[in-house]
């Protein structure tokens, strides 16, 4: 997976779990960075309370790097298919990732996310 594609998949996963980026501007009405969809000024000077900052350029963005970050996103899938009866995606996804999982390959894992959420946003949007 070339760095570009990283990044380009980052942003994706991101938007995903509910993050959008706000780029930075004159008037400074918000500090950029990847936020909480429909963070307010207000909300942004709690952040350490509610969760709502994630990081300050695309280049932070470390789902592919660090199990941490890919775990919500793992469990954010697990939650999806099993609310909405995705039973094949589920099947395929968990097959992946768990043996990647148990194994300890990380990037496998990450490419099972980016899949299902490749699947899910052209099947959902």
């Amino acid at each position: 997976m070339t760095p570009l594609e990283i990044k380009e998949n980052n942003k994706m996963i991101a938007r995903f779990m509910g993050y959008e980026y706000i780029p930075f501007n004159e008037d400074r009405i918000m500090n950029p960075g990847w936020w909480k969809k429909g963070v307010t000024t207000q909300q942004q000077a709690m952040t350490k309370l509610n969760h709502s900052y994630l990081c300050r350029t695309n280049n932070d963005l470390r789902y592919y790097n660090e199990w941490n970050w890919l775990m919500d996103v793992v469990q954010k899938v697990t939650l999806l298919c099993k609310e909405n009866n995705y039973e094949e995606q589920w099947r395929k996804f968990y097959d992946y990732q768990s043996y990647s999982f148990f194994s300890g390959n990380r990037e496998n894992v990450y490419v099972a996310c980016v899949e299902f959420i490749n699947w899910y946003n052209e099947n959902n949007n």
